[in-house]
C-alpha cells in the first residue's frame, strides 16, 4: 500500500463521511452539517448481486462528489460498472449461453463480478483520497469558496474555469501519488484565485463608479468641470488602492465604493448642468436660478427673493 492511501486507510466496514450539501459553481460547498453513513461492502455471489453492490458504490461516490475530489477514481469506477453492465447483458443473450460455462470467456460471470468489484474498490480509494485532498489542498479550497460567495464564475467565467481546471490537475496528482507535485503547484493556483477574488471584489464595488467615470472622460468633463472630475478620479483610484489592500474588510469596502461612486455621480449631474448653462446668457442663468429659490420663498414667506 503506498504512502498516501495508508493516511487514510479504512476497515472492510467502511464508514464515510457524507457531506450534505449544494454545488457552487464547480466546487462543493462543505460548510454544512454533516451525516456520518456506514456501508458494508459484503461479497457478492452472483453478477447481479454485485453490479447492485458498484450500483451502491456509485450512489455513495456522488454524495461524497467524487467528481470534485476524486476524480481520477470516479472515472475508473463508472468504467469499471458500465463494462460490468455490458458483459451482464451479453450474458442474458441466448447467443452467449456458452460464454456462461466458458471460464475463458471475457463474459463470465466472474468477469461481471470482477469488474463491480473493481467499481466498488475505485469508489472507496475514491473516498480515502477525498480525505487527503481535503487536507492538503485546504488553501485552494477555501480560495475556491471564497470565489463561489462572490459569484466569481459569473463576472469572470474564464478565469474562474482555468482555475478550477488547475485544481482538477493538481487533485489528480495527489490520486497519483505525486504529493510534492500537488503541494508545489497549489501555492500559484492559491496566488491567482487570490488575485481572482480582488479583481471580483473591484468589480462588484467599482463598475457603476467606472462607467461614470469613463461618461466623464468622453464628455470632456476635464474642460468643464475641472475640480470635479479631479476629485472623481481620485476618489476611484483611493477606493482601488484600499480595496487591494483589504478585499475581504467587505463592510467597509462597500462604504468607499458608495463615496466614490457618489462623488462621480454627483460630477456626471453638474456637468450636465454646466453644459446647458455653456449655450446661454448670464442673464438667463441668473433668472433661472431665482426661479430655482422661488419656492423657498414661498415656505419662508418672504414677499421678494429679487434683492
Amino acid at each position: 500500500m503506498n504512502y498516501l492511501l495508508g493516511r487514510a486507510l479504512v476497515a472492510t466496514t467502511l464508514t464515510v463521511t457524507v457531506t450534505g450539501c449544494s454545488m457552487l459553481g464547480m466546487a462543493p460547498k462543505t460548510d454544512t452539517p454533516q451525516v456520518t453513513i456506514s456501508t458494508t461492502t459484503s461479497p457478492a455471489s452472483t453478477p447481479q448481486a454485485a453490479i447492485e453492490n458498484a450500483e451502491q458504490a456509485m450512489k455513495l461516490a456522488e454524495k461524497e462528489h467524487l467528481n470534485f475530489y476524486a476524480p481520477f477514481h470516479n472515472k475508473q469506477a463508472k468504467k469499471a460498472l458500465k463494462q460490468a453492465r455490458k458483459r451482464l447483458e451479453k450474458l442474458e443473450t441466448k447467443e452467449s449461453i456458452l460464454d456462461s460455462i466458458n471460464i475463458f470467456s471475457s463474459n463470465s460471470p466472474q468477469n461481471v463480478i470482477d469488474d463491480a468489484n473493481n467499481a466498488i474498490n475505485n469508489v472507496n480509494k475514491g473516498v480515502q483520497y477525498k480525505a487527503i485532498v481535503k487536507e492538503e489542498l485546504a488553501p485552494a479550497l477555501e480560495q475556491v469558496r471564497r470565489l463561489d460567495k462572490l459569484k466569481a464564475r459569473d463576472h469572470f467565467p474564464d478565469q474562474y474555469r482555468q482555475a478550477l481546471k488547475e485544481l482538477h490537475s493538481i487533485i489528480i496528482d495527489i490520486e497519483r501519488d505525486n504529493l510534492d507535485s500537488a503541494k508545489e503547484d497549489q501555492a500559484p493556483l492559491v496566488e491567482n484565485m487570490y488575485a481572482l477574488e480582488v479583481h471580483t471584489v473591484e468589480f462588484i464595488t467599482l463598475n457603476e463608479t467606472r462607467e461614470l467615470i469613463k461618461r466623464l472622460e468622453e464628455a470632456d468633463a476635464e474642460d468643464y468641470i475641472p475640480l470635479l472630475n479631479f476629485e472623481s478620479i481620485d476618489m476611484l483610484n483611493k477606493a482601488e488602492i484600499y480595496i487591494r489592500a483589504n478585499p475581504r474588510s467587505l463592510e467597509e469596502v462597500k462604504e468607499i465604493g458608495e463615496r466614490a461612486y457618489y462623488v462621480s455621480l454627483h460630477a456626471i449631474n453638474v456637468l450636465n448642468r454646466v453644459q446647458i448653462m455653456s449655450n446661454r446668457t448670464h442673464e438667463e442663468i441668473i433668472l433661472d436660478f431665482e426661479n430655482l429659490l422661488a419656492p423657498l420663498a414661498i415656505l419662508l414667506d418672504a414677499k421678494g427673493i429679487a434683492h
